[in-house]
């Protein structure tokens, strides 16, 4: 069998636990060139063996393995079996001239008349190596070592007792051993200098590199910045006049791109175009509807499927959004007390909302067969009324959500819808341009005030009750007179010549007397 090991290291672990560790380290780097693991091999059985039910099987194989036997003698190492064992093996299969000693405790003595140890004096060796030298053996005494704790090569004395033992490991004399280590360790401290060197002028071509890349990453992220902010800059001049807010969003945007003059420039012309304007609320879409409450310090906004509440004075939400619809909002309305929140959305539903705990009051208002368009609270906040894609309009019970029934009469999609003072007179404005009065109590048709196609798009009526504002596409906004006197005044100015003219009329000049006074 080929020697695996250079040596064979038998100890007691209750007394060299910490010295056997510390020697097999320094006998495996005596001499190591830096490119190689170990300089040689040192069989320890704590580092050695695998786990294995044949263990004095593993301890021969590795016996029959080794070049060498090192033997750390301690009274407790001459009392060990295992240690007796380990010995009997070698002397009975190997050179015993290969066999050496480290002393680590106790006493060894020789008595050259006898050519054996004196056995009175010697406790360190066991007596299994009776008769086995010759003449004295050269042991290594290291017996001042075995108590330190840290033991290195770095150590002078100890480096030199464990070169006492490696020169026969190694077959060469101590002094071209030790010569030969430290030609190695400066070989390597070279080595690593140099290697160090060598990382040292790679590391600073890499960073010069890096700092090369990045300055020319800043130079073109510069040059895309500035021309970012020219692009939307001239956006915002050419939205200036349709779209305001939106010039003055992207101008601000152009100038966080880079501080150009034509940024500076923009924002210049969006601020002094409309010196009224004095705040751009913060949103995440499309504004379909806005509303403000009895007292104006919030302001709902209806923004896709959620309500957003601001703080008109702060300018900052008031919370989270309002969620419960499943398709857009069209149109919100608060109630006149402020509390309540009605929202009407694409998914035909109205949703009334409870301020307070920010949560919608019962189920949805389920009324249209389409979307809902526009909503509204009457003056009282009783009633709700809404208007939907469908043509249809209905009346609702603000307190008791439940349905009070359509409105009757001839209907068209419903775009705007605005109660009169007393919440007895309802307006409408249609998609098909028309303007309707209804009675609400009875859900029925009064007249239809415009059949103008322009017009339709919005309604609403004074605090008075007598004047109504209806929106049109052509831009105008058509003011009409709804109070009930001025209607009675323009009847009797049209019957009151038929009353005197025309006796046979169905009514008379003391019919014309009596209601119009």
């Amino acid at each position: 069998m080929p020697d695996i090991y250079k040596a064979f290291l038998s100890y007691s672990h209750a007394v060299d636990g910490q010295f056997a560790p510390a020697l097999q380290r320094a006998l495996q780097r005596l001499t190591k060139p830096w490119y190689r693991r170990r300089a040689l091999r040192v069989f320890r059985d704590e580092t050695s063996l695998a786990a294995d039910s044949r263990l004095w099987s593993s301890i021969q194989a590795a016996l029959a393995s080794s070049e060498s036997f090192i033997l750390l003698a301690s009274p407790r190492a001459a009392e060990s079996r295992w240690v007796s064992d380990e010995i009997e093996y070698w002397l009975e299969h190997k050179d015993p001239a290969r066999l050496l000693i480290a002393l680590t405790d106790g006493e060894i003595a020789w008595d050259p008349r006898a050519g054996d140890f004196d056995w009175e004096r010697t406790n360190a060796v066991p007596r299994v190596l009776a008769k086995t030298f010759a003449e004295e053996p050269h042991y290594v005494d290291f017996r001042w070592a075995r108590t330190r704790k840290q033991l290195t090569l770095r150590d002078p004395e100890f480096r030199d007792r464990v070169a006492d033992l490696a020169a026969p490991l190694h077959g060469r004399p101590k002094d071209e051993l030790v010569g030969d280590d430290i030609r190695q360790h400066r070989r390597t401290i070279v080595l690593v200098c140099c290697m160090i060197a060598a990382l040292t002028i790679l590391l600073l071509a890499v960073g010069s590199l890096a700092r090369g890349l990045t300055s020319q990453r800043n130079s073109a992220r510069l040059q895309r910045d500035r021309a970012n902010s020219q692009a939307l800059a001239a956006e915002a001049r050419l939205n200036l006049e349709r779209r305001p807010a939106l010039a003055l969003w992207q101008s601000l945007q152009a100038l966080r791109y880079s501080d150009t003059v034509e940024a500076e420039s923009s924002l210049l012309a969006a601020v002094q175009h409309d010196p009224r304007i004095t705040a751009f609320l913060p949103g995440t879409g499309s504004v379909a509807s806005v509303a403000f409450n009895h007292d104006g310090r919030v302001l709902a906004g209806a923004q896709g499927d959620t309500i957003v509440l601001w703080d008109r004075r702060s300018r900052r939400p008031l919370g989270q959004p309002l969620r419960g619809h499943d398709k857009p909002v069209n149109m919100i309305a608060f109630s006149p007390d402020g509390k309540l929140v009605a929202s009407a959305s694409n998914d035909g539903t109205v949703i009334l909302w409870d301020l307070e705990r920010r949560r919608p009051i019962g189920k949805p208002l389920a009324g249209h067969t389409a979307a809902v368009t526009s909503v509204a609270f009457s003056p009282d906040g009783r009633f709700i009324v809404s208007g939907g894609g469908d043509g249809g309009m209905v009346l609702w019970d603000a307190q008791r959500r439940s349905l009070l029934g359509p409105f009757l009469g001839d209907t068209g999609q419903v775009t705007g819808l605005a109660f009169g003072r007393e919440g007895r007179l309802l307006g409408s404005a249609g998609q098909d341009g028309r303007i309707r009065l209804w009675d609400v109590e009875r859900r029925q048709l009064i007249g239809v005030l415009s059949r103008d196609p322009g017009s339709g798009t919005s309604v609403a009526i004074a605090p008075d009750g007598r004047t109504l504002a209806a929106g049109s596409t052509d831009g105008s906004v058509q003011i009409w007179d709804v109070g009930v006197e001025s209607w009675r005044a323009r009847a009797c100015a049209v019957i009151e010549p038929l009353a005197r003219v025309q006796p046979t009329a169905p009514f008379s000049e003391s019919d014309h007397d009596r209601i119009c006074g």
